[in-house]
């Protein structure tokens, strides 16, 4: 299944998934998400436009 995600929502999701890294001692990798979710909230995300949409696979 594939499904549509905004700009917004992949914010959102990125950082859930530092929340769920940090639970699980993840530093690094949690600061990587906040970092990408910044970027993105940010505008400095070279590949987004504004209003931008992601398509994500689902299993």
């Amino acid at each position: 299944m594939v499904t549509m995600m905004s700009v917004e929502e992949r914010i959102r999701f990125l950082l859930r998934t530092a929340i769920r890294a940090e639970g699980a001692g993840e530093e690094k990798i949690a600061r990587l998400f906040r970092r990408m979710a910044e970027d993105m909230r940010t505008g400095e995300s070279a590949l987004l436009l504004r209003g931008s949409v992601f398509r994500v696979a689902v299993d």
